[in-house]
């Protein structure tokens, strides 16, 4: 009796593999025949930079021929939607890759120029499987494939799928399975990917690691890389969105990029000098105003966010647990920034306030970084340092040294601007005093919070 569809069967096969005896009358296949008397042919040629960043990404950018025509061919899965799964488009008159596939792959090329790294020669036929009625049992797709780099053949491969009808019975399916078995066929769920054909380099690890889940125990080298493999991720898809949806995402991508550079901050006591201070000069210009200056910087950013998470060179820490590193840095960031506030005073000068606000900056970037590690009290007190940081803001808009221009100036507008500056000059000192009255509770809830913290480290 015919079974239900059954699902696809795939066959690796040597290039070299006779033909499987597919047709039986015991069990009712009675002949094989050509679907279309000539087999297609494709010339295909792989487009990657000279490191295969691409293909390791698991991204393929193609320019194939099929019967004398010329396509580009771009195949990206795993990042669908923010690339597409397939997609092909025709040769322009240039023949070169096509701007928008250039543009959406911007982000993971980089500065990288693409230039052919790998060509398939590949022939395909396909066969009907019939009964003694003329009845379709299934369709047989076989793919022999040449596979060359830089000129030299480096495999061969053959590729068989058997597609059963609706009408092919369990004993007709075992009896594929058997004379495919008898040709060396291994029978696979998937075949090989185009990078495990082509080997090294393309096989080589991903410029985009998933991040790993940090544990209680983690390193200072596991908390370097899970967090610059998240700023990593984060500024590569906002790129890949932009270049999407064609949108100027600028302010969302500077916010990015300042997160790179607060994580940078706190972590700048462990990493290599030469790496951070490189870093820290490609994102001395934010916040961008020019969209193309931001996406350069960002695409610079990727480049070394890259070359640090595949192996942080972070000396003598590198194999230390992080958690007491990282509080220990806390605690010397919070007494500073204690000393600091203790000293405000409504009548203290611009500096003194400046000073309070740069150490509460630091500290909070510092808690911020060991938040992954050292769990909820620590979390507790980032979000209690964001109203601290806000409030000595608010406390830093000066306005006793503000230079004002009054030439064109009517009176009436020389009076108006006088008003504005004397009322923010009341709002700023209105602000100092709220700040130093409650400077004292915030302080014991803060050292409170910080012992909890050293508990749990």
């Amino acid at each position: 009796m015919p079974t239900k569809r059954a699902p696809e069967m795939r066959f690796d096969l040597d290039f070299g593999a006779p033909s499987p005896a597919m047709t039986s009358a015991a069990v009712g296949i009675d002949r094989v025949s050509h679907r279309s008397v000539t087999a297609q042919h494709r010339d295909i040629t792989i487009f990657d930079a000279p490191d295969e960043r691409l293909l390791r990404a698991g991204v393929v950018v193609a320019h194939r021929m099929v019967g004398g025509v010329g396509e580009w061919y771009m195949a990206a899965p795993t990042w669908h939607p923010r690339l597409p799964a397939e997609r092909v488009e025709p040769l322009d008159s240039s023949a070169g890759l096509p701007e928008l596939f250039a543009r959406l792959i911007r982000p993971l090329t980089r500065n990288a120029v693409l230039a052919p790294v790998a060509a398939l020669d590949c022939d395909k036929q396909e066969y009907l499987m019939r009964d003694s009625a003329g009845g379709t049992l299934g369709v047989i797709v076989d793919e022999y494939v040449t596979l060359r780099r830089g000129g030299s053949t480096v495999n061969r491969y053959r590729e068989v799928t058997v597609t059963p009808g609706a009408g092919m019975t369990t004993a007709q399916r075992d009896h594929v399975l058997a004379a495919m078995a008898a040709v060396d066929g291994s029978l696979v769920e998937k075949f090989p990917t185009l990078q495990q054909r082509l080997g090294a380099p393309a096989t080589g690890r991903t410029d985009f690691p998933t991040p790993a889940p940090l544990g209680r125990g983690a390193t200072m080298e596991d908390l370097v890389t899970s967090i610059f493999t998240a700023d990593l991720w984060a500024i590569t898809e906002l790129l890949l969105d932009i270049e999407r949806d064609r949108r100027p995402h600028i302010a969302s991508l500077n916010a990015q990029l300042e997160s790179v550079q607060r994580d940078i901050r706190g972590l700048a006591h462990v990493l290599e000098p030469e790496w951070r201070e490189r870093v820290e000069g490609l994102l001395a210009g934010l916040p961008h105003q020019d969209m193309s200056d931001a996406t350069q910087v960002a695409l610079d950013v990727v480049d070394e966010l890259v070359r640090e998470v595949r192996a942080p060179k972070l000396g003598d820490v590198s194999s230390k647990e992080a958690a007491p590193l990282l509080l220990e840095r806390a605690q010397q960031a919070a007494l500073i920034m204690a000393d600091r506030c203790q000293a405000l005073t409504v009548g203290s000068t611009d500096r003194q306030w400046e000073g309070a606000l740069g150490a509460a900056d630091m500290l909070a970037i510092s808690a911020s970084v060991a938040g992954p590690v050292l769990g909820k009290p620590l979390r507790r007190i980032v979000r209690r340092l964001q109203a601290v940081t806000e409030h000595l803001r608010a406390c830093n808009t000066h306005w006793e040294n503000a230079t004002v221009d009054l030439d064109g100036l009517t009176v009436e507008e020389a009076y108006s601007l006088g008003r504005r500056m004397e009322r923010g000059r009341a709002t700023t000192l209105t602000e100092r005093g709220r700040f130093v009255a409650l400077w004292p509770d915030r302080l014991d809830e803060l050292r409170r919070l910080l012992a909890k913290a050293k508990k749990s480290a």
